[in-house]
């Protein structure tokens, strides 16, 4: 049973939650899905990661990660200047 609370949210803060919302899912829900639990103890965090459904980072971001340590820049070499 829920005990509505009124709240007033940003322009920007309620389009965030809307793009997450699933057809089924109120407000609340998308709330109680997206912002955990206050983490305390690595415990905690362990205990949220193993729960944690979505990605913790952009896929596409870690695959470039990957790419750029594989194949680090090299810097060119600075001249002796004497």
């Amino acid at each position: 049973m829920y005990m509505s609370k009124p709240m007033q949210v940003s322009d920007a803060a309620y389009a965030v939650l809307s793009a997450q919302k699933g057809p089924d899912e109120s407000f609340s829900d998308v709330i109680l899905r997206c912002v955990p639990e206050p983490i305390e103890t690595f415990g905690d965090l362990l205990v949220y990661l193993r729960a944690s459904k979505e990605p913790l980072m952009d896929p596409q971001f870690l695959k470039d990660l990957r790419n750029r340590k594989r194949h680090p820049k090299r810097s060119p070499r600075k001249r002796n200047a004497h």
